[in-house]
């Protein structure tokens, strides 16, 4: 729980507080958005997280106060069509949406 604070109007000024909570994602390297670099056979470990997408989520923790982690997609498949059945979550997703749907991880980094 929050306590509330005033703008200098007396409006509410809304703060969000994660307190600390890990959120993981997955993706694929695209420059100039996101470069992961020498990860590990599974996709974790990345010695390297830049660019745009890296530094935006660098400043929603800060001002949000969550950790996360971003992990690469081995297959290197953005997994934008099922790979059986239908094309809601019933179906079978790989790639990083598969990832998402399939609750592996929180969300998926891109500009989409």
């Amino acid at each position: 729980m929050n306590e509330l604070k005033f703008d200098l109007r007396g409006r509410v000024k809304e703060q969000f507080n994660l307190q600390g909570l890990k959120i993981e994602s997955i993706t694929m390297s695209w420059v100039p958005y996101l470069s992961l670099g020498d990860c590990d056979s599974t996709g974790r470990n990345c010695k390297s997280v830049e660019g745009l997408l890296a530094d935006y989520m660098g400043i929603l923790s800060q001002k949000f106060n969550f950790t996360w982690e971003t992990f690469f997609e081995v297959d290197k498949k953005w997994g934008t069509r099922p790979l059986s059945g239908p094309a809601n979550k019933s179906g079978t997703w790989g790639g990083v949406f598969g990832g998402v749907v399939n609750e592996d991880y929180d969300m998926s980094l891109s500009t989409w």
